[in-house]
């Protein structure tokens, strides 16, 4: 696993704020793929929530894996057939 530095309170803060605008721009698709029918009718803000966890989840296998350059488009073709295959009606 790679050794990553610790942040300071702003970086913390503008990682936070960041990570925030990505949570509210996957729940607004989520909305919009709900309301349009593509996807099943769940409450948008838990699976907002299930995709960014998604999201971060995959990211941070990638953070700790030596090859991750290499895997990169292998993680996240799985993410995208994973997430619209559970939300797809």
């Amino acid at each position: 696993m790679r050794e990553t530095p610790r942040l300071g309170r702003d970086a913390q803060n503008r990682v936070r704020a960041t990570h925030q605008r990505l949570l509210d721009e996957i729940t607004a698709l989520c909305r919009a793929g709900i309301e349009s029918g593509e996807f099943q009718a769940y409450d948008p803000e838990v699976a907002g929530r299930l995709v960014f966890a998604n999201l971060w989840s995959a990211s941070q296998a990638l953070i700790r894996d030596t090859d991750a350059k290499q895997k990169r488009h292998e993680a996240a073709d799985t993410l995208v057939r994973f997430v619209v295959g559970g939300l797809s009606a």
